[in-house]
Formats: structure tokens, C-alpha cells, sequence
């Protein structure tokens, strides 16, 4: 079934003032999807979805609840869907306060491995991975000794030389 799009009643001028004001990406993306619409550039939900990046299904939830609530009710991140983390709540506020300390791991299995020793919880690199890019929105923090030794290769390139003390040519 191809159900029509609603009209936006936010101007062009309105969205873009919001969208460079908003900090949050998910709310971001939602107000990107309207502008599309908006300024035409794209007419369907699939062509919102492959501009934005998104299912285009996630894009029907956003119109829907834009339709049933305007844009108050679109922005909303919580609107159901998705599926509860297998994490214990326990296991992630850790996890996310060993990422602030900045000590560092090196790999998504070291976090794995980590939260094993530490919890006693059985999670898979992908629920791992999932809950540190997408839920807490962060990357891996290699530690200081890496930064430190990127630090010390790049002084040695410029002055010539490799770890070793050797010229380059």
C-alpha cells in the first residue's frame, strides 16, 4: 500500500533553523527527513530512508507519528520498537563509566572479555558493539601508550630516522 505523505506544516526556513540548532542526532535526522520532504527532494519514505541512511519503515514511524502529533510528538526518541538490551542495566552504566575514565581497551573483544570477568555476563562482540556505538554512542578508547607511541613514530619520521635510530631514505 503507497500511503501519501503529510503536509509539512513547518517552513524550509523553520526546519533548517532547528536542525542547526538541535543537538541531538536522532532529532536531528527526524527534522532532516521532514525538510526532504519539505523542499521535495524526496517524495516517498523510501527515498527519505536511502538519503538519511535509515529503513524506510523507521521513516513510516517518524510520518506517522508526525501525522498523529506534529512534530512534538515525531521528535520523541522514545517511541517504542527495538528490543531491551540483553545487557543488565548494572553491566552498562559500568561500561559506560570505564569509557569516561578514558583507561582504555584496545578491541570490542577485550570489552567482551571485560564485562565476562567483571559481571559474570555472557554478551557477544555484536551486543557489545551494538551498546557502546549505538546506545552510548561512543567509540573505543585505546588508552594513553598508543596515542603516546603514535606521538613517538611521528617524531621519529620527521627527524629522519625510524624507532631504531636508522635514517630514512
Amino acid at each position: 500500500m503507497n500511503k501519501g505523505m503529510p503536509w509539512i506544516l513547518e517552513t524550509s526556513e523553520e526546519l533548517r533553523k532547528l536542525i542547526g540548532s538541535e543537538e541531538d542526532e536522532k532529532k536531528r535526522t527526524r527534522l532532516e527527513a521532514l525538510l526532504l520532504l519539505q523542499t521535495g527532494q524526496a517524495r516517498t519514505r523510501k527515498e527519505i530512508a536511502a538519503r538519511l541512511g535509515v529503513n524506510r519503515e523507521t521513516v513510516g514511524d517518524w510520518i506517522r507519528a508526525y501525522e498523529w502529533g506534529g512534530r512534538k510528538r515525531m521528535l520523541e526518541t522514545d517511541m517504542g520498537g527495538g528490543s531491551q538490551s540483553s545487557l543488565p542495566e548494572e553491566v552498562v552504566e559500568g561500561l559506560k563509566a570505564r569509557l569516561k575514565e578514558g583507561t582504555g581497551f584496545g578491541k570490542y573483544e577485550e570489552i567482551v572479555r571485560w564485562v565476562k570477568e567483571k559481571y559474570g555476563c555472557e554478551a557477544s562482540y555484536d551486543v557489545i558493539y551494538y551498546t557502546v556505538r549505538k546506545k552510548l554512542e561512543n567509540g573505543l578508547v585505546r588508552g594513553k601508550r598508543k596515542k603516546e607511541r603514535l606521538e613517538q613514530v611521528s617524531e621519529e619520521v620527521l627527524k629522519g630516522s625510524d624507532l631504531e635510530g636508522n635514517a630514512i631514505l
